[in-house]
């Protein structure tokens, strides 16, 4: 139980010191999905949804991999179960933002029906 308090307190933490970051990639997705809605293309599109995941799993993978020198510690600090639970879920986070970030533009790149 204390490790779920101690990442909810992680992530409230991360958020208000970036809180810029996160005001930035809200615009920026609000903008991406906007231009999907005045584009005339569906919102939902099953090759781009495909083809999105694929991108998030490779940013995921991406992501694990850089993710402790990211944060300025490194693979040899990685040592518990609690660490890779917790860089498996942040590094699924960031690829689940890679993920909403290229739908759109892969909804937007298809060819219109």
């Amino acid at each position: 139980m204390n490790n779920i308090n101690l990442a909810f307190f992680m992530m409230v933490g991360w958020l208000q010191m970036n809180l810029a970051v996160v005001l930035t990639i809200v615009v920026l997705l609000a903008a991406l999905y906007g231009a999907l809605l005045v584009s005339g293309r569906s919102l939902f599109n099953g090759r781009a949804f495909g083809r999105g995941l694929i991108v998030a799993v490779i940013a995921w993978v991406v992501l694990a991999a850089m993710l402790p020198a990211m944060t300025g510690s490194s693979w040899q600090f990685v040592s518990y179960s609690t660490d890779y639970v917790m860089l498996a879920l942040m590094s699924a986070g960031l690829a689940g933002i890679v993920f909403l970030a290229v739908y759109p533009l892969l909804a937007m790149v298809r060819k219109k029906a």
